[in-house]
């Protein structure tokens, strides 16, 4: 299951299948105009890739 979710960001298909179906919510939400505000998770476990730029959005990417 990992291998293929992988294999989806790599080719572009996991993006297209995202913003297919959130590119309108994303977009209401107006993200590029937010404050975001740090906060640490003491519950969150060391494995989660937080520092992994290809499992998130990027406001900074998002062309409206």
């Amino acid at each position: 299951m990992q291998e293929g979710l992988l294999a989806a960001i790599a080719d572009g298909s996991f993006d297209a299948l995202f913003y297919e179906y959130f590119a309108a919510t994303i977009a209401q939400a107006d993200l590029k105009n937010r404050r975001i505000i740090e906060l640490t998770n003491p519950l969150l476990p060391r494995s989660a890739p937080i520092h992994q730029a290809q499992f998130w959005l990027d406001k900074n990417s998002l062309t409206k």
